[in-house]
């Protein structure tokens, strides 16, 4: 059983951390390994749900295969309060969009957002997860210190 991190009454509602994952505070993101070496899955985290009170639309900006570079455009989203574009949080190549959550689908995200991968890039060999990305712990210290935005925005 995994373990698990918990928040009570942020945005209303109890988030869970899943101690496995790493995050991306900058753009509330979730990371973990792939499945191959030097890739690497992405999703919105709970507390990211919470915080845009769910997700309406989502779009793919980026395509498979493509190299992309830190910080450019990889999907815009439309939630129940902003409409913002995710940027990418490490240069790679994109090996996997998940199309099962384009459109109105990624409504999905708000009941099991650790269950839907949304992207995962290839990075290179000598990246190193931990430069860029902080466990459970920092990032629930982040939250209860307000030290997040609602995804990028």
């Amino acid at each position: 059983m995994e373990e698990m991190l918990k928040i009570e009454g942020f945005h209303g509602q109890t988030v869970f951390l899943p101690e496995e994952l790493l995050y991306y505070k900058a753009q509330e993101l979730w990371v973990k390994p792939w499945d191959r070496p030097h890739t690497y899955a992405f999703g919105f985290t709970q507390a990211g749900v919470a915080m845009v009170s769910g997700f309406t639309y989502l779009e793919f900006i980026a395509g498979l295969n493509e190299p992309i570079q830190e910080r450019r455009p990889v999907l815009a989203v439309d939630t129940y309060k902003v409409s913002f574009e995710l940027y990418c949080p490490v240069s790679g190549i994109v090996i996997y969009l998940n199309q099962e959550i384009e459109g109105e689908a990624v409504k999905v995200i708000e009941e099991e957002p650790y269950r839907y991968p949304i992207f995962a890039l290839e990075v290179a060999e000598t990246f190193d997860p931990r430069s860029r990305f902080i466990d459970a712990r920092a990032y629930l210290q982040a939250l209860e210190e307000g030290c997040v935005s609602i995804c990028g925005s």
